[in-house]
Formats: C-alpha cells, sequence, structure tokens
C-alpha cells in the first residue's frame, strides 16, 4: 500500500522497487485481528498495486493467482477477501489485462453453438441440458472456463455443527421452564434462548460473532424494544448490534479470549420472545452462529418441523 501511494504520487520507480520479490514475504494469519487481514486479502493489494504501477508482467501471474484462489467454489472467503479480490482484478483488467474476446464452440448435449462475445466474457445458462459439455477455443488465445453449479440444501436434511464455540438452543415458558417448540398452543408467548460458549482456547477474542434464528412463519416476534415487554428477556446478554425483522433476529456480538477474567468465563446468552400466532405446521430454519471472518469458528443447530395447535 505505501508502494501505490508513490505510484499515485507519480513516483512509480520507488514504488516498483518497494514492490521487488525480495520484499514480498508472505505473512502467517493465525487470527485475522482487527486488520480484516489474511493471505488473499494480502495478494489482492499486491495485485492493486501491480496495476497502478502498470507492470503488466507480474500483475498477470498475480492476477492469475488471485482469480484461481477466490474462483474455488469449495473454498470459504470473507467478504473482505472476496470484496478486495473483485476489487484488485477489476482495476487490473481496466490497464487492458485479460481483455481479449472469446471465439470458441461450446457442445452442450448434441447442440454445438459458435460463440464469439463482444465482451471479454461470456455466460452460457446449462439450466436444462443434459449430458457432457465441451469448449473448443478457436481463436488462438487463452481462455479460462468454469462450471458453477447452484443448489440448495433439501429441508430437514441439516446436521448439528460445532467447531471451536458450543451453541445450545432451548426454548421457555414466560416463568423459565423449559417446553417442547415442535407443538405450541396457539397464542402462547414463550421465548426462543441461545447459550454460544467458547470451547476451544484460541488465544485472541473471538470478534464479529454473528448470530442468525429465522423463525416459522407461523410464528411472530414480539419486539420488546418497541412494546415495552423486555422484562421478559431478563439476563439477555448485552450485543453490539441486534436486526430485528418479521421473521428472523440477527445478533452481533464478540467473544473475549478468557485470560483470567471471570467475566470472559460466561457465555454469552440471548432470549427473543415469540407468540404462537397462526396454526398450523411449518418449518423451524436451522440456527447458525459464526465469526464473520474466520470460517474456523462456527456452530449451528438443526432445523426441524414445528406445529401450532
Amino acid at each position: 500500500m505505501l508502494a501505490a501511494a508513490y505510484a499515485l504520487t507519480g513516483r512509480k520507480e520507488a514504488a516498483k522497487d518497494l514492490l521487488n520479490d525480495r520484499s514480498a514475504k508472505a505473512f502467517n494469519y493465525d487470527w485475522w485481528g482487527e486488520t480484516y487481514g489474511s493471505a488473499l486479502r494480502d495478494l489482492a493489494l499486491r495485485l492493486e498495486t501491480l496495476a497502478i504501477t502498470g507492470d503488466t508482467q507480474r500483475g498477470t501471474e498475480v492476477a492469475t493467482q488471485v482469480a484461481s484462489l477466490v474462483g474455488n467454489m469449495s473454498a470459504w472467503y470473507s467478504t473482505q477477501e472476496v470484496a478486495t479480490s473483485l476489487r484488485a482484478l477489476a482495476r487490473f483488467i481496466q490497464g487492458g489485462a485479460f481483455n481479449e474476446k472469446p471465439v470458441f464452440t461450446l457442445k452442450a448435449g448434441t447442440r454445438d453453438v459458435p460463440v464469439s462475445s463482444g465482451t471479454p466474457y461470456y455466460i452460457y445458462n446449462l439450466a436444462g441440458e443434459s449430458g457432457a459439455v465441451t469448449v473448443r477455443n478457436t481463436s488462438g488465445k487463452r481462455l479460462y472456463v468454469r462450471t458453477v453449479y447452484n443448489g440448495r440444501t433439501a429441508t430437514g436434511s441439516s446436521q448439528a455443527e460445532s467447531s471451536n464455540i458450543t451453541l445450545n438452543m432451548r426454548y421457555t415458558n414466560l416463568a423459565g421452564s423449559e417446553i417442547d417448540p415442535s407443538k405450541i398452543t396457539q397464542g402462547t408467548d414463550f421465548i426462543a434462548e441461545v447459550t454460544v460458549g467458547r470451547s476451544a482456547e484460541m488465544l485472541f477474542d473471538f470478534n464479529e460473532m454473528a448470530l442468525t434464528q429465522v423463525f416459522p412463519s407461523g410464528w411472530e416476534i414480539i419486539n420488546t424494544r418497541m412494546n415495552a415487554v423486555g422484562e421478559s428477556n431478563t439476563g439477555t446478554s448485552t450485543p453490539e448490534y441486534q436486526d430485528i425483522r418479521d421473521d428472523r433476529v440477527m445478533t452481533y456480538f464478540d467473544i473475549p479470549f478468557r485470560g483470567g477474567n471471570p467475566d470472559n468465563q460466561r457465555p454469552k446468552v440471548y432470549r427473543v420472545l415469540l407468540n404462537a400466532a397462526y396454526a398450523g405446521r411449518y418449518y423451524l430454519a436451522p440456527v447458525s452462529c459464526a465469526a464473520m471472518y474466520d470460517n474456523r469458528i462456527r456452530a449451528s443447530v438443526p432445523g426441524k418441523w414445528v406445529e401450532v395447535l
């Protein structure tokens, strides 16, 4: 970034000197901290700087690395990594790299589709196609091909998961006694209680935790911030921010490193006041909690069918 600053002020030679291969040292991120950093994000920042300095040769090599990593559909990347990578790639491509117009033949099933795109990319929707898909490059230029599949997990197929945190769900009446949420009498007020705690001694704070609860359409969320019945949620931990919508509650908070502080030993507890409003059978979606910038820290509780009687 210092090299980019030099380049933007017209001192490109100084920038290139800072970007020499001897100074390119990879940093090992055991924890993203409050920098939102990662190896991929650092690589993307390097690409953006190479684009600013006009170093197409080294930039092409780094751009290929960034594109391969961020395009890996089986990998998990944070919003910081994806946004920084896409911004760097866009800036590099604006400089004229990878701007050849693709010319190729695509065979899907029994049909041959000749393609001569007016843009550097071409998207073909394979929905409804069957059989093998073949791409033959007829341009003599390098062509990158990617097949992307989209899908949705079947209802009821989710499994419990726990990685470095624990996530426990229970439902209680207003007196605090546990109840079975699978069958609730219409008109009943009750509480969904989530408890989140650390289960690993990672020597850093678990920051930017996101807890997502999506409730069945037969249950109504009673927003205690709006109707002054907050006494039902006594004992709820204080979040950094909580977004209460029609059908879900999203809670954001930190779990500090214990470090001998008794306050840090206590798990976080969040309660949502609900009402069984509409009779019927509904699906209660899985509850999930994860660190927004570290996929090693996550947990979920499976969904299930519930009834309002």
